[in-house]
């Protein structure tokens, strides 16, 4: 992708069409690569539909999960151009973009944090609690360090990627910094529930979540413009943190639970029978 991107620009071939070409063909190589390297080809629709059919307990609520993730957070962002104008909006936008490699860091971290949540419950429920509580820490120093560095980063510079947009994407990054902290300390407790397959309770933080990211925002763009929705975004943030971890704690208390239960039906003695 950036030798593509990289190549159209020094060939001033920018345009939005051929960007947006070259991210989507690098995907596409990126999968072809991966399909070589796993020595697996997709399976037939018939597998993926048995697949689905022994998932069927997951599958629906996570797919619901990510629909109601993705579908709040774009319409907040619907609504507060039609509230406030396109201005607010783009402001709001550019101070996203100011912290973009966090999302490249929230991203990657999740490819491996669930299977490694996974293997810390395998060991003990105490593990995983203690290594969500590490995931969520790291991320959490990991905004506030880039939080300083945006803050920290000569106005020339900051105009070479922005342009005029800097000033303005400025002004409201540390409230778009504290909700990025939110989901940075929300996220070890999600994915210890990933790990414990408790669908139904991080069906629950995304409802919450996407509640939030609804209201808090839009009555702060109402009261005041791009900078009330940044600190709407924040209070949304903090929002999910109490939220993940009690979901957390009480999927895992269900799990200890399930887990003494099934200990005391093995070791149970089998009653002899009559002759």
């Amino acid at each position: 992708m950036f030798a593509t991107i990289g190549f159209l620009m020094s060939t001033g071939r920018s345009s939005i069409a051929s960007l947006t070409g070259a991210w989507a063909a690098s995907g596409c190589l990126a999968t072809g690569v991966g399909i070589w390297q796993l020595r697996v080809g997709p399976s037939s629709p018939a597998d993926a539909w048995r697949w689905l059919k022994r998932q069927r307990d997951l599958a629906p609520r996570f797919f619901t999960e990510f629909a109601v993730s993705i579908g709040a957070a774009n319409l907040t962002f619907f609504a507060i151009g039609a509230l406030a104008g396109l201005a607010a909006l783009g402001q709001v936008r550019a101070g996203q973009i100011a912290l973009g490699p966090l999302n490249v860091l929230f991203a990657g971290v999740g490819l491996v944090t669930v299977p490694e949540s996974v293997r810390l419950l395998h060991e003990s429920p105490r593990r995983l609690l203690i290594g969500s509580r590490v995931i969520s820490s790291i991320l959490t120093l990991g905004v506030l360090a880039w939080l300083v560095i945006v803050l920290l980063l000569p106005a020339g510079l900051g105009k070479t990627v922005l342009g005029a947009n800097w000033q303005n994407a400025r002004s409201i990054v540390v409230p778009l910094s504290i909700l990025s902290a939110g989901y940075a300390f929300a996220f070890g407790a999600m994915a210890g529930l990933r790990a414990l397959a408790a669908a139904k309770r991080s069906l629950r933080v995304r409802f919450v979540d996407a509640t939030s990211i609804l209201v808090f925002p839009l009555g702060g763009v109402v009261l005041g413009g791009a900078s009330g929705a940044a600190w709407g975004l924040a209070v949304a943030g903090l929002v999910k943190i109490p939220n993940a971890w009690w979901q957390f704690s009480r999927a895992r208390h269900e799990h200890e639970r399930g887990r003494a239960a099934d200990e005391v039906g093995v070791l149970e003695p089998v009653s002899d029978v009559p002759s």
